[in-house]
This record gives C-alpha cells, structure tokens and sequence, in this order.
C-alpha cells in the first residue's frame, strides 16, 4: 500500500560484504565443489561471490528479471522450489473435474492422454522430475478415479498450491540443500536485522498501512518487526538474503495473512510502487437494513493485495469506523466554528494544526494515516495533490 525506499549507508553495505553471511557462503560453495563437483559446473554461474552479492544488493526494480533469468536458466530450480513457473507455461485443461466419471467416461481416458502429453513435453524440455513422477503415477493408475485424483493434485502444481513431494524431493541434486546455507536468511537477520529495518524509515507496516512495527531497545530485550521476504524464500532461495527482498511488517501481515503466498509476477510489491496518490477507501452510511462500512476502491494493479491482506476486513473493523467518526465530527465542529472547511484545507499550517497532515513521511510513520486522507477528501472534496 505504502511505497518505501531503503537507505542503505555505505557503512552497512561494506559491513555486509565483509561478514560471516559472504564468508559462510563462500566455505558452504567450497563444500559443494569438494562433495559434488559435477553438479557444482552446472551451476557454477549462481554458485560465485560476484553474483550471490549481486543477489543481496539487486535493486527492486530488476529482482522480477533476476527471477526469470534464473529459473530460465536452471529449469530444474524451478522444479524443486516453485513447480507453477514452469507448470504453467504448458497446456493443461482441468474443466473435466467440474464433472462426475460417471457418464463422462471417455472424456476422462482422453483427458488422461493430454495430461500425458503435455507432462511428456515438460519432461522433455524442462527435464521436469515433477512431470516424470506424474507420468509414472498416470500409467500405474487402474482407474478413472485415480486419474481424477492426480489430475487435482497435477492443477494444485500449476495454480502454485502444490507442497513437495518426498519421493521427488529426494531426486533433486544435492547442491539443493545447500542453498538455504549460502543464502543463509537467520544468519543476516541475526547480524543485520535491526540495521536493515532502521534503513527503512518505516514505522507503521506498509503492507496494511494499519498496525505499529516501530523497533524497541530495551535493557533487556531488542523487540523488532517481521523481515518479510516480499518473493517467499521457500520458493525463491536465492532471494533468501536479498536486501530489497525484505519488507518490514507486522506479524499479522507476514505471518497470517501473507506467509509463503507467491506475488509473482502480478502483486503490489511496496518497494516499487505505492497507491498513496490514489482514493482507496470510501465511506458508505448504513441504512436501517445495512450497517455503514468502509468500501476498497477498485484499483487494478492492488486488487490482489487486498485479498491477500484481508483488508476488507481489515479495514471494517470497530476501531477503524470509530476513527472515521472522529475525523466526521472534527471536521463538522470546523465547519460550524471556523468556516467552510474545504477552503480552510488550503493552508497548510491548517491542515497540520487540525489534521497532522504534512509532505513528509507521514504514512510510513502514523497509522491509518493513508485511510485518514481518503476520509478527509471524502468528506470535504479537498484534493490533495500528495
């Protein structure tokens, strides 16, 4: 929802490159070239410094193109971690399962060979050891009623619900499990975490734009807010460490709402872009069969988000339509004291004064900061031009 940017010192950067996160890499690529030299050629050009820092200090903007480039690149990557990659550019029709077997007899044994010929092609092209299990399970099924079970578990792999399967995990080379050592995550939350959280001058989540993730240094305690991985790490591991992969966030984003949801390619990722210059919220009064309730504007390129946030929900909550109250009573006790206040918004000590609004970076420090100016235009038409 809130657009933010990182600041990264110079200082930070040149502590990172310098730490035990690129020491304890290099010694775990060491390792692979000693156990597993011929898997370690074929991945050699992921598997060097200059390209794992590249990785950590990748920009925001290019981290989609990283991904395509590597999963392009190492098919077989995108097979263990996120099958849907290449899953999905193959064509597979799941509308039979909408029917019974019963009846549709024939349409089921003709779906069953345009699932193996579409696995078949991703075998081949892809050298998919996901495919090949599917194609082996396909041909030992004795009936209609098995094939419709893989076919569901086949359309879960495209629409990227699948979880791994053990008897294809294990067939992966093993360089594999060692990604999450090079791309070691608790190692640099652990050394950096507060650093990097600190650099991005964000006080409230800019997922929800509605809950506090300030840091507490205690005396005893160091309290800090989740590091979302933006592209979740269990299906992106080579973006475990990146820096402008990681979002501070509350735990009801990160944790509940967002977990391991893949935003490839088409969610809103807060460190590109926001919606602040765009009307999210509107208020609808309740009649005397509905209740009044704060409606999401339809804005196309954050739609997924909002699902994914819950935040209609979110935003129904008791606390925020008690909110909107007082910011409705504020502004009708201007308007009947001092004049009309749409003219009164001009004036910027104004709108400070009353309202807390400012240019600065007021919606990554105050919650609900983004709804307030919504409600604000709503009920007075003033246009904020920021």
């Amino acid at each position: 929802m809130i657009n933010f940017e990182y600041r990264f010192s110079s200082k930070l950067t040149t502590d990172i490159k310098k730490s035990q996160v690129i020491i304890n890499s290099a010694n775990e690529i060491q390792l692979i070239k000693s156990k597993h030299p011929r898997e370690y050629d074929d991945y050699k050009e992921l598997l060097n410094d200059s390209f794992i820092l590249k990785l950590i200090f990748c920009k925001p903007k290019l981290i989609k193109k990283q991904i395509k480039e590597i999963f392009e690149k190492y098919p077989l990557l995108a097979d263990r971690f996120n099958p849907r990659w290449n899953f999905e550019k193959y064509t597979f029709d799941f509308t039979i399962l909408s029917k019974k077997i019963k009846g549709h007899e024939s349409e089921y044994r003709l779906h069953k060979n345009k699932l193996l010929h579409e696995l078949t092609l991703l075998s081949k092209e892809k050298n998919s050891l996901l495919a090949n299990y599917f194609i082996s399970e396909l041909a030992k099924s004795k009936n209609l009623t098995a094939v419709k079970r893989l076919s569901f578990r086949i359309r879960n792999v495209c629409y990227g619900r699948s979880k791994p399967i053990k008897k294809v995990s294990c067939l992966y080379p093993k360089i594999f499990h060692h990604l999450e050592n090079i791309f070691n995550y608790e190692l640099l939350r652990k050394n950096f975490g507060l650093r990097i959280i600190k650099s991005s001058n964000v006080e409230i989540c800019p997922y929800c734009n509605k809950r506090s993730i300030e840091c507490t240094l205690g005396k005893y305690v160091t309290a800090t807010p989740d590091l979302d991985h933006f592209y979740p790490k269990s299906k992106y591991p080579f973006l475990s460490i990146s820096l402008y992969n990681l979002v501070p966030s509350c735990n009801y984003c990160n944790q509940k709402f967002k977990h391991n949801r893949d935003t490839y390619p088409d969610y809103l990722n807060p460190l590109v872009e926001g919606i602040e210059k765009q009307r999210l919220f509107s208020y609808i009064p309740g009649t005397s069969n509905t209740k009044s309730r704060i409606l999401l504007n339809n804005i196309a390129k954050f739609n997924k988000n909002i699902d994914m946030f819950e935040l209609e929900t979110e935003y129904n909550s008791n606390r925020v339509l008690q909110r909107y109250s007082e910011i409705e009573k504020l502004i009708m006790g201007i308007n009947a004291g001092l004049g009309n206040v749409a003219d009164l918004m001009k004036d910027k000590e104004f709108r400070l004064n009353f309202f807390q609004i400012t240019r600065d970076n007021s919606s990554k420090k105050i919650e609900l900061y983004k709804f307030k100016i919504d409600m604000i235009r709503q009920l007075t038409g003033f246009n904020f031009k920021s």
